[in-house]
């Protein structure tokens, strides 16, 4: 069974503005496993406290109004949770548990992902879930993705629940996913697509296997990247989110 989690979403949400990362923080604060204890800039700053007023007036004080913060959980289960806002660009949270976790929890963070991802009505997002030690294969490195891959490879394959967005959906890839992968509409606007029914439960094998059934789909598509080389080439028919789709 997998025991390692990360969540990550990228948005246009500014996580400075309209409230949106207060609702993320209150988000994290609400969770009986997830709440944070403490946080810290990005630029060496000692780990403080978790107080969220401090953490959303850290917000718009980076060059050109780019913040990227950390947010801590220093008891079970353990966690590093960075938050970059980027004003005009896509905005990102990463969210890795440190340590491995029992099903509960497991279950627990997939939960978190769907409130997170409510929120911030990720462009791209996914909670990614694998073993401790297995090999660097396509299914596990589905869960490293930052926000220069994105824009200038497109997206790796599906992870074990993923969020699309309006942009990547624009791209000829709404029909694939609502006719031909199993996936449901969000209440927010997106498609969510799972590799197994309860992904924090199952084997690694199962949700590799999974992935290239979905991937022999959604690859032709020509909008997933090509991470299997050391330079990764984007589809010919990716487009960065905020490009015009032609």
């Amino acid at each position: 069974m997998v025991d390692r989690f990360l969540i990550y979403m990228a948005t246009r949400q500014g996580l400075g503005t309209s409230g949106v990362g207060r609702e993320v923080l209150d988000t994290l604060s609400a969770s009986r496993h997830f709440a944070p204890t403490h946080w810290s800039a990005t630029d060496g700053g000692s780990a403080q406290a978790f107080a969220p007023d401090a953490v959303l007036a850290a917000f718009g004080k980076g060059k050109e109004g780019a913040s990227q913060l950390e947010l801590f959980r220093r008891k079970d289960p353990k966690y590093r949770c960075h938050l970059a806002n980027r004003l005009g660009e896509l905005s990102h949270l990463e969210l890795e548990l440190s340590d491995m976790v029992d099903a509960e929890v497991g279950e627990a963070i997939f939960a978190l992902g769907d409130d997170l991802a409510a929120v911030l009505k990720p462009e791209y997002g996914f909670v990614h879930a694998w073993r401790k030690g297995s090999d660097r294969t396509t299914y596990q490195l589905s869960g490293y993705m930052t926000f220069f891959n994105l824009q200038m490879t497109g997206p790796r394959p599906v992870a074990a629940r993923t969020w699309i967005g309006k942009h990547i959906s624009s791209l000829d890839v709404a029909g694939f996913l609502i006719e031909e992968v199993p996936s449901k509409k969000t209440g927010w606007g997106g498609l969510k697509v799972e590799l197994a029914d309860s992904p924090w439960q199952s084997d690694e094998a199962e949700l590799e296997e999974s992935q290239k059934r979905i991937m022999e789909t959604l690859g032709p598509t020509g909008v997933w990247g090509d991470y299997s080389s050391v330079l990764p080439k984007p589809g010919p028919n990716w487009r960065p989110v905020g490009a015009s789709v032609i």
